[in-house]
């Protein structure tokens, strides 16, 4: 793909994110990075710009933002919200929102993988 729009440098960095994350297994194990630092280092638009710029063997990018036990609490909201899950709760309820996500999370993993998942919701 061609280069994100605006974006330069840190191509050590994106590398390593392409090393890292592509699948070296036909089960596609899920994979996961921080990037953290101070704020306006680029950390943003260096995860937008391997966003835009790998070819995707995901399914979903899910941005979570981590300042805060709340801000991490209402991205989890936001994501089961917006894949519009059946025990999402818009306005609070954070844990169930996570406990939804995460079961989301295992049965893609089960549909893929071709195993079934010990439980889609776990209370």
């Amino acid at each position: 793909r061609a280069a994100y729009r605006g974006f330069y440098g840190r191509q050590d960095i994106l590398k390593n994110l392409v090393t890292y994350l592509t699948p070296t297994d036909k089960l596609g194990h899920l994979k996961s990075v921080l990037l953290h630092g101070i704020g306006g280092v680029g950390k943003t638009q260096t995860a937008l710009a391997f966003a835009h710029t790998q070819p995707s063997p995901y399914d979903a990018v899910f941005w979570v933002r981590s300042e805060t036990k709340e801000s991490l609490q209402t991205s989890f909201t936001d994501i089961a919200v917006g894949l519009r899950l059946p025990d999402a709760h818009p306005n609070g309820q954070a844990e169930q929102n996570l406990l939804a996500f995460q079961a989301w999370l295992r049965a893609q993993e089960a549909s893929k993988t071709g195993k079934t998942p010990h439980s889609f919701y776990q209370s």
